[in-house]
């Protein structure tokens, strides 16, 4: 009997790595839709938004591969003390300037993927749906 390998109707990451993509598309994936999302964290300064991504998802800053092995929520919590202000900004968009946005965008798009879509963390969403509609996203092509 012989068995099939299929792929899946397009490829998810949270991360702009292109060598990912092009093994996507070489393995069966094609012409196949490449999704992708990154965190931002909109607010008037780089600061505040890095304060409110913390306060909100700190564990987005725990190092290397523990965020993916630990069991339970006490667990994040624990390695969540680990993380600092400044490596939350590592893992987010902070802030309301627009060239950071287009730079993660460009990250993107450089690696090879169709979509974008970006999460805002805190209570400043209709900044960030401003910042798209009025900065980003007229210049986009």
């Amino acid at each position: 009997m012989e068995v099939a390998a299929r792929i899946g109707d397009g490829y998810v990451s949270t991360m702009p790595d292109g060598e990912l993509v092009s093994k996507f598309r070489a393995g069966g994936g094609g012409s196949k839709i490449a999704q992708a999302g990154f965190k931002a964290a909109f607010a008037s300064t780089e600061d505040e938004g890095a304060r409110i991504a913390y306060e909100k998802w700190p564990n987005a800053g725990v190092p290397g591969e523990l965020s993916q092995v630990l069991p339970t929520p006490k667990h994040f919590e624990q390695a969540s003390q680990l993380v600092t202000q400044d490596m939350v900004k590592e893992s987010f968009v902070c802030g309301n300037d627009p060239q950071k946005h287009v730079e993660m965008l460009d990250k993107y798009r450089q690696a090879g993927f169709d979509e974008v879509y970006v999460a805002n963390t805190g209570p400043n969403y209709q900044g960030l749906f401003d910042l798209y509609q009025n900065e980003i996203l007229p210049k986009q092509s």
